[in-house]
C-alpha cells in the first residue's frame, strides 16, 4: 500500500537545520545527529523525560511530525508544542503523539508513530515534551532515545493507491553458523527491514496529474540517494523512512492517459539495538 508520503525536501530538520537543544542532551548522541536522515544514529537524553526544542530561523509550517525508531513505552505521554518565542509556560498550540504498542519480536521492537498537525500552524519554535505536561513529568522506563525527529512540511497523497498484487516483505537479520554435524547456530543481529514492491496505474491529464507527482518523488529523491517518509496505511499509526531499491525508474504507456509505473522500496535499517 502507499497511503501518504513526504518528499525529501519536506523534511524541515534536514532541509533547514534549526538549532536543536535540550537541557538533558546526551553528548555521546547529540541532537545534531538528526541533521542527517540516518535513523540508525539516534539522539538521546540522559533522562527518562524532558524537552527538546527546534528553533528555526523564521516561522515554518509543520504539516506532520513523526518519531521513527524510538524507545518510548506504549502510551507514554509525548506532546508536540509550538510557539512564537522560546518560552514554554503557555505555548500557542499542543498536540499529543500517541505511542503505539511494540511488535512481537523477542525483545520487541517499537513502532514509529506519526500525527498530522491540526490547524496548519506556522511558528518559529517547535518542541517535543516527553512525559506529559504535568509536574513532575511521567518517566519512561529508560532514558529517551529517538532515531529521528521528523518535522514534515507536507504529507502528500497521490489520490489513488497501488494496484492489487503489491508484495510486502520483512527481513530479519541473523548470524548463522552450521556445525560439522549440521547443527544450526543462529543468533539475532539487529532488527528487521520491511519492503514493498508494486505498481501504480496513473493518469497524466489535468486535473489528475498523479503521474507527474510520482515522477517528482523519483527525481527529488534521486532514487536511492535520498531517503523519504512513507505512510503505507493512513488508518495505522506507523510511518517508515524508506529508499527506492533501484537507482532507475521507468513507466509503460499502457493506453491513452493510462500509465503503469512499478516501484520497489525498502525501509532504512535502525542498525544494532541501542539502549
Amino acid at each position: 500500500m502507499f497511503g501518504r508520503y513526504a518528499l525529501p525536501t519536506d523534511d524541515l530538520i534536514d532541509a533547514l537545520e534549526p538549532v536543536l537543544s535540550s537541557s538533558t542532551e546526551d553528548s555521546a548522541y547529540p541532537l545534531t545527529n538528526w541533521y542527517e536522515v540516518i535513523p540508525s544514529k539516534p539522539a538521546k537524553l540522559t533522562t527518562a523525560s524532558g524537552r527538546i526544542i527546534a528553533a528555526f530561523a523564521e516561522p515554518v509550517n509543520v504539516a506532520a511530525v513523526a518519531l521513527p525508531y524510538h524507545n518510548l513505552d506504549e502510551g507514554f505521554p509525548v506532546y508536540l508544542e509550538w510557539n512564537s518565542s522560546n518560552s514554554w509556560g503557555s505555548p500557542v498550540g499542543s498536540q499529543q503523539i500517541p505511542i503505539p504498542a511494540w511488535t512481537q519480536e523477542v525483545p520487541p521492537w517499537s513502532v514509529s508513530p506519526f500525527i498530522e498537525v491540526t490547524g496548519s500552524p506556522t511558528y518559529q519554535y517547535w518542541s517535543l515534551v516527553f512525559g506529559g505536561s504535568g509536574s513532575p513529568l511521567t518517566e519512561n522506563s529508560q532514558a529517551i532515545s529517538i532515531g529521528r525527529w521528523s518535522l514534515l512540511g507536507a504529507l502528500r497523497d497521490l489520490g489513488n493507491d497501488v494496484r492489487w498484487g503489491v508484495e510486502d516483505g520483512e527481513e530479519h537479520f541473523v548470524i548463522e553458523h552450521d556445525t560439522a554435524v549440521g547443527v544450526d547456530l543462529i543468533y539475532p543481529l539487529g532488527g528487521k527491514r520491511r519492503s514493498s514492491n508494486g505498481e501504480f496505474a496513473l493518469r497524466d491529464e489535468a486535473p489528475n496529474e498523479d503521474l507527474q507527482e510520482l515522477i517528482r518523488l523519483f527525481r527529488s529523491s534521486q532514487m536511492r540517494l535520498r531517503p523519504w517518509h512513507l505512510v503505507r496505511d493512513e488508518t495505522v499509526n506507523e510511518i517508515r523512512i524508506v529508499r527506492f531499491v533501484e537507482n532507475r525508474w521507468s513507466w509503460t504507456r499502457e493506453t491513452i492517459n493510462h500509465n503503469i509505473l512499478p516501484f520497489r522500496v525498502k525501509e532504512l535499517s535502525r542498525g544494532l539495538p541501542w539502549p
